[in-house]
């Protein structure tokens, strides 16, 4: 759940709420994988393209993908908490133009979560990249888009680096890691992780989601209560991916940032940006940008920090628009 802009108005609530959760008994958060299924085909319910299910044998780990539409292979990443729900408002349109895999991430969405054992954030990557490697063998691709939000974006750049030569263009949206320094306050809500408060406050988790993404929800196609159940779902599943995310961010620092190896990135890479983005700098945007061999930058008014969400129509645009630029010479205008 990419929504730290909403969330923190309440932080003094979740603070009081986590604290009253942390000194209950010891329990186990009750997952139901069911329930989960159900949240998110009710979320992707107004979607009259046809999609399919897979949950794709990657490695020793089975990997869940939505898969929609037919052309060019589009894959996408979600950003931290998130699933293959995020990309509601949008998957109907790409899947117009693209052959849409939206891809679970290990430790994610319904995707296996195995326990992460690794200590060091070089470990958390490679888990990462080299499942998404063995889900890209699984699948047979080998010339696709790749387009990751958030941590996504900062994971798919990461796969970039180390297996570029499968990629015809890299777009992030939103990107996190650009640099090495974060914010305390920013960087504590992400460790401890909002589905970690979800589950620390039993009964009353439904309400937390309730407040942190009811801005979200009131834009929902399929309806508020949907998105509201299947955000407490995923929150409630276990915390294998946050335990690999933790050994990359700590309450000061990323310990892998982008910024240091823009000039490695050797594919066409864009980066999309919604302009009222209130959890990430844009300044770390535009040095990243400056820096890329081969990079273009697309702004988005009115759009927060997930613009799939909050500025759908224009996000649609700006991706349609960046991919069928493959060259990348000169500037594209910012969406409108």
């Amino acid at each position: 759940m990419d929504n730290y802009e909403v969330f923190r108005r309440y932080a003094p609530a979740v603070a009081l709420m986590g604290t009253m959760g942390l000194l209950r008994a010891a329990a186990t958060p009750v997952h139901d994988p069911a329930a989960l299924a159900e949240a998110e085909a009710r979320v992707l319910s107004h979607i009259k393209t046809p999609i399919s299910h897979r949950f794709v044998q990657a490695g020793a780990h089975q990997i869940h993908t939505v898969i929609a539409g037919s052309g060019p292979a589009l894959v996408m990443l979600h950003g931290h908490g998130g699933g293959v729900g995020v990309w509601s408002h949008v998957l109907e349109t790409l899947a117009q133009h693209f052959r849409v895999y939206a891809v679970e991430w290990l430790g994610w969405g319904r995707s296996d979560r195995p326990v992460f054992t690794g200590t060091t954030p070089e470990e958390a990557r490679d888990w990462w990249v080299n499942s998404l490697e063995d889900w890209r063998r699984a699948m047979g691709l080998t010339d696709f888009f790749l387009l990751g939000h958030s941590l996504g974006g900062w994971m798919s750049a990461e796969y970039a680096l180390a297996h570029g030569k499968h990629l015809r263009q890299l777009v992030l949206v939103n990107p996190a890691g650009m640099v090495d320094y974060s914010e305390v306050a920013k960087s504590l809500f992400y460790y401890v992780s909002p589905q970690r408060m979800v589950q620390a406050i039993g009964p009353l988790g439904p309400r937390l989601v309730e407040y942190g993404c009811r801005d979200e929800a009131g834009r929902c196609l399929s309806g508020g209560e949907a998105l509201l159940e299947y955000y407490y779902r995923l929150a409630m599943a276990p915390l294998s991916g946050q335990l690999a995310f933790e050994r990359i961010l700590t309450p000061r620092h990323w310990h892998l940032p982008l910024l240091p190896r823009a000039e490695g990135f050797s594919m066409p890479t864009t980066i999309l940006w919604g302009l009222n983005d209130e959890l990430l700098r844009i300044q770390h945007a535009h040095y990243f940008h400056s820096r890329l061999p081969r990079g273009n930058m697309v702004l988005i008014p009115d759009a927060e920090h997930s613009p799939h969400c909050t500025a759908p129509s224009r996000f649609i645009e700006a991706v349609i628009s960046s991919l069928g630029n493959s060259t990348h010479e000169g500037r594209l205008p910012h969406a409108s």
